[in-house]
């Protein structure tokens, strides 16, 4: 990456810093270590807090009924906020950050090389993965091989316009990539185009033939300057026009010559193999100007072909002629931006060997398929090949077995699978990899410690009992419970909960730029760094709190790309002169002093105030504490869901056993509250000298902030662009995060 040409963006979130090292649990100090307080103990500190959220946005949560007809949120609304906060506050390992593998797939971009030597890709896709049948006998899955299509290519790839001009006007199921009606011109001219090319390779050929001995000391430098340098990916930026590819054409004449030694045999091979990348090049642009197919649909279907003396194809009809009668069939799993071709794929092989599919592969497909993105069904269902309802649905139409592409151990069975033939491979590193760098993800903090856990948040040998006798906790059961939140004062659901729709993006791996640390060098960091340069991740993630709802452009509506992404959700419209408030509790039992006071922190940060132990700390950031918002429900990237917190009342438990205490009138008001504060202050400060700058860091993460769209697009450090989830669908093109971004950071 160029560092002249780096990108920095701001975006409606931002990270807090990971601690540089993670907090234990301490709970009572007479217990052994990771033994936590026993739910049937009244020893310590039980009761409620009663708080109140007044809202100052509009609020896009799920409002519920009860039998009496009152309206509530569920207390999950606000529970997730405060576990969230707590986890920062505490300094507690993060266990539900999202830890599964993260996987990738990149045959054109800076991952390139990574991507095929982990995929074992050897001289091209069509070489190193093959293609098959998905077949099922009783529970288990297996793969019968398709016929190979030359000795060394298990399936073929075919562009468009040679799929029309070998004569297939379309089959069954097939769907063109391109919009037929408004692509003929184009593709006629294409055509002619692919005629020169034809002539060209013919002559290469020959030459390759005759030069092959001067060629092969210089064979890598050759495809290794198309491959990286002159990759169109990299050249056909932009509007390019006539001029600007005589230029490179050029360009790669001068770097050939530079490999080529002083002989001038090789002069013709190099005019020759520079003038079919120019049109190559040609053919790619006008590809990337085609209509695309609205009704594009993943398909396969069955097709009839005719082999040439060559082995290769120069027929291929719907139905069976008198010169066309072996048996294919053609398939395409997606029409992404840069797709130009189909894939052909021959009968399957017969009296071969079955490559089985083992559970463990099964089980990766699926998770990876919890991640598909798009919400129609048709789709869906095409790649959901492990699920038996429609498994069973995709074998009625297709009886030979949905085409899968696939890579076999020496052992027969499958170890890699998928609909494309580009799958998706594990990074490197892994999210719980780079959080382990820091700390044990056995330890408990005190997030688990109050929230509770399962087994499955410790997944570790360590951590499995080695006997009977062994006492370790592996699950345990949460100290706090928070009721529902009640809507108080002047709310008319009729006129007050409209359904809006929202375009919610989800983060992918790609966006490295985003959650890893990054320097202002050239090199970007990814989860694909070398072992021994593990990747930081950039902090806990938090969305900025608006000063306003940000209007969502209703074009989007329109798009059916985005149209599959819209979420619809229902809006509380605040109205704050004699608008609502939600009040509801939280139920505590048996905590320490500092736990009851790390509670209140993460419901209120107006809380501190309280401290006796932070004056200091106080005056210097009053403004900032009395200004702090919270956000609950969906949308928050928009602006929704911010609110204020108001802790009104603390109620304890009475500790003595008298009648009035455990019947009659089992609790009673705390007014001062800074005990517990001051408690969970003194934890912290006493383990971490730098704990109120990491304090600071949260309470910012709270600040109202204003967003506005800067008219100038700069990107440069000192004048970052402001990218907003209203605009940025119209930044990205619907894709991911273009790779020369960066987010901007104050650090």
């Amino acid at each position: 990456m160029n560092k002249n040409k780096i990108k920095y963006v701001t975006l409606p979130y931002d990270f807090i810093r990971f601690p540089s090292k993670w907090h234990p649990y301490a709970g009572k100090r007479e217990l052994p270590e990771r033994d936590l307080p026993r739910h049937d103990r009244r020893d310590q500190i039980s009761g409620y807090i009663q708080y109140k959220l007044w809202p100052r946005s509009d609020l896009a949560v799920e409002i519920k009924e009860g039998k009496d007809g009152r309206l509530f949120l569920g207390g999950s609304q606000m529970r997730g906020r405060v576990r969230a906060n707590l986890e920062i506050l505490s300094q507690s390992f993060p266990h539900f950050i999202e830890g599964s593998p993260m996987l990738f797939r990149d045959f054109a971009g800076d991952l390139k090389s990574s991507y095929q030597v982990k995929m074992n890709i050897q001289n091209g896709i069509e070489r190193s993965i093959q293609a098959g049948f998905l077949k099922k006998d009783g529970d288990e899955f297996y793969v019968v091989p398709a016929q190979t299509y030359f000795a060394d290519k298990y399936f073929a790839s075919i562009k468009e316009h040679r799929l029309i001009n070998i004569g297939f006007n379309g089959a069954g199921k097939f769907a063109g990539l391109y919009d037929k009606g408004k692509s003929k011109k184009q593709f006629k001219k294409i055509n002619e185009i692919q005629k020169q090319i034809d002539m060209l390779t013919g002559e290469v050929k020959k030459l390759r033939e005759q030069l092959r001995d001067e060629l092969a000391p210089i064979k890598q430098e050759i495809d290794k300057l198309f491959t990286e340098k002159f990759s169109f990916r990299k050249k056909l930026k932009g509007n390019i026009n006539e001029v600007d590819l005589k230029n490179i054409e050029q360009e790669l004449l001068i770097q050939l010559n530079k490999i080529r030694t002083e002989d001038d045999k090789l002069k013709d091979f190099f005019d020759k193999m520079a003038e079919r990348w120019v049109l190559k090049a040609k053919i790619d642009i006008k590809y990337s100007k085609l209509p695309k197919n609205p009704s594009y649909y993943p398909y396969q279907t069955a097709v009839y072909y005719r082999q040439n003396i060559n082995g290769g194809i120069d027929r291929i009809t719907k139905d069976a002629t008198e010169d066309v009668t072996l048996k294919g069939y053609l398939f395409n799993s997606t029409n992404a931006t840069s797709k130009r071709s189909h894939y052909f794929i021959k009968e399957k092989q017969k009296g071969v060997i079955e490559f089985s599919v083992p559970p463990d592969v099964i089980q990766s497909y699926k998770q990876n398929y919890k991640r598909f993105r798009s919400n129609d069904e048709k789709i869906k269902e095409f790649y959901n090949i492990f699920d038996e309802v429609a498994y069973q649905k995709l074998l009625k139409k297709h009886p030979e077995g949905p085409i899968v592409f696939f890579q076999a151990g020496n052992d027969g069975k499958v170890e890699k699978i998928g609909r494309t033939p580009y799958f998706k491979t594990p990074y490197t590193h892994s999210i719980e990899d780079i959080l382990q760098k820091k700390g044990e993800k056995n330890q408990i903090g005190y997030a688990d410690a109050l929230f509770g856990f399962i087994s499955d948040v410790f997944k570790s040998k360590e951590q499995e009992k080695e006997s009977e006798s062994d006492n370790k906790t592996t699950s345990y059961k949460s100290r706090l419970r928070f009721s529902p939140l009640d809507i108080k004062g002047k709310f008319d659901y009729d006129q007050q909960y409209v359904p809006e729709e929202f375009l919610l993006l989800s983060p992918l791996a790609s966006a490295s730029a985003m959650y890893l640390k990054q320097t202002d060098g050239e090199k970007l960091s990814t989860y694909e760094n070398k072992k021994e340069e593990p990747p930081i991740l950039n902090g806990y993630k938090y969305y900025h709190i608006l000063d306003r709802v940000q209007e969502r452009k209703q074009e989007r509506k329109t798009n059916p790309a985005n149209d599959k992404r819209l979420s619809t959700k229902g809006v509380m419209k605040n109205n704050e002169q004699d608008g609502f408030c939600l009040e509801g509790k939280v139920y505590f039992h048996n905590l320490a002093p500092e736990e009851l006071g790390l509670v209140l922190l993460s419901l209120d940060v107006k809380e501190v105030l309280q401290s006796h132990r932070c004056v200091d700390f106080i005056e210097k950031n009053r403004n900032l504490i009395q200004n702090a918002y919270e956000q609950i429900g969906g949308a928050k990237p928009y602006g929704y869901g911010k609110v204020k917190v108001e802790v009104e009342k603390l109620y304890l438990e009475k500790k003595d056993h008298s009648f009035e205490a455990l019947i009659v009138d089992p609790t009673e008001e705390q007014n001062d509250r800074c005990e517990y504060i001051d408690a969970f202050i003194d934890e912290m400060y006493s383990a971490k000298e730098d704990y109120f700058h990491y304090f600071k860091e949260y309470i910012e993460s709270k600040q109202e902030r204003n967003r506005e769209e800067k008219t100038d697009e700069n990107y440069s450090r000192e004048n970052p662009t402001t990218i907003n989830w209203n605009n940025l669908n119209e930044k990205i093109g619907g894709g991911g995060y273009p790779k020369d971004w960066k987010l901007w950071r104050k650090d």
